[in-house]
């Protein structure tokens, strides 16, 4: 009940905001921030998934030589899933290079 009632208060906020009030300025850069983050992440996830198949591993392998569950493996892999850097130097380990290379885009 109360995530319906801020949905609604923030869709009656986003539709009586104008194009020159600042919170839609704010709204629209918190916007961009996100996807520019987003687009980050699935970079970051799509190195992962080079190094995997350069080796030759299913999500499985990487799962059990990594730590992490092959679920989150998948959604780093895709973009879905945001991550931390133990997770990024786990994979690291697991591949057997320097976690910053994971990182390069």
């Amino acid at each position: 009940k109360c995530k319906l009632y801020s949905t609604a208060i923030l869709s009656v906020f986003v539709h009586n905001i104008n194009r020159n009030n600042i919170a839609f300025l704010f709204i629209k850069r918190a916007v961009k921030n996100f996807m520019a983050y987003k687009e980050e992440h699935q970079k970051i996830g799509l190195n992962v998934l080079y190094q995997r198949r350069l080796r030759g591993w299913t999500q499985e392998e990487l799962s059990s030589r990594s730590g992490i569950s092959r679920a989150r493996i998948s959604d780093i892999e895709n973009g879905k899933e945001t991550f931390t850097l133990v997770s990024i130097m786990s994979l690291g380990e697991a591949f057997e290079i320097d976690y910053r290379e994971l990182l390069k885009y």
